[in-house]
């Protein structure tokens, strides 16, 4: 198993000068916690890969160029899916665990999620309303999660329907081999035939793809066990609600 953490992005939201897995929350970096995490679950230095392209000498500064990395240096023109293929086309061929660097994680998640046994997996928080009232953005942010007999049905599409959100996606996610050789070998296709839309695909739309051409999309049940920093009231409200 290998573990991707995807870190590229540049935040136009918000605004700090240095990538968001660089954030300190209780003097600790986002990306530290994380690695704390998956090194409680054994997950080994050399299992761990980085996908970097904002500022990215700050992180291989900061984590002493300990873990192996794939750099998108287009990362302005691209976006999650890209970066995560940009990691896979060459090195790895194994079951991946793919993780948010803007998002801080528990311990139960990581642990779920790499315990994992389906083809495909992915972290749902079904407490996600009362996670996300704290924020600033609840209207403009919500996505369709359906679930229908144990499975995700459809997945990232905008909404403003509560009936719509049986959960909310929190980017953790496990892929197995057969997931991640079909994955390599459809979005080369598309990208070879320059689909341009592709090189925008989020990971969610990624995931609704998947689930059309038959793959069935898998989960597992957390609470509100996590903390996204989108912007800078984000670092605000995670100060004034969770560090008292």
């Amino acid at each position: 198993m290998k573990v991707i953490i995807l870190c590229a992005g540049f935040g136009r939201r918000i605004n700090i000068n240095k990538p968001k897995c660089l954030i300190k929350i209780n003097g600790r970096a986002l990306i530290d916690i994380t690695l704390k995490l998956l090194k409680k679950n054994k997950i080994k230095q050399n299992q761990i890969y980085l996908a970097l392209g904002y500022q990215y000498k700050k992180i291989l500064k900061h984590t002493k160029k300990k873990y192996k990395y794939s750099l998108i240096r287009n990362f302005k023109k691209t976006n999650m899916v890209y970066s995560l293929y940009n990691c896979l086309k060459n090195n790895l061929n194994d079951d991946i665990v793919i993780l948010y660097g803007d998002i801080m994680y528990s311990d139960e998640i990581i642990y779920k999620i790499i315990k994992a046994k389906n083809k495909i997996t992915t972290a749902v928080d079904i407490n996600w309303k009362k996670a996300w009232e704290l924020t600033d953005r609840m209207e403009d942010d919500l996505e369709t999660l359906k679930i229908k007999q144990k499975k995700i049905i459809n997945i990232g599409k905008k909404t403003k329907k509560l009936d719509d959100i049986d959960g909310r996606y929190i980017g953790a996610t496990k892929f197995n081999k057969e997931v991640v050789n079909f994955f390599i070998k459809f979005y080369e296709k598309k990208i070879k035939n320059k689909n341009r839309k592709f090189l925008k695909l989020d990971m969610t739309s990624l995931l609704m793809k998947l689930i059309n051409v038959g793959f069935l999309l898998n989960y597992v049940k957390i609470r509100g066990l996590w903390f996204e920093f989108d912007n800078k009231n984000d670092i605000n409200i995670y100060k004034k609600k969770f560090n008292k």
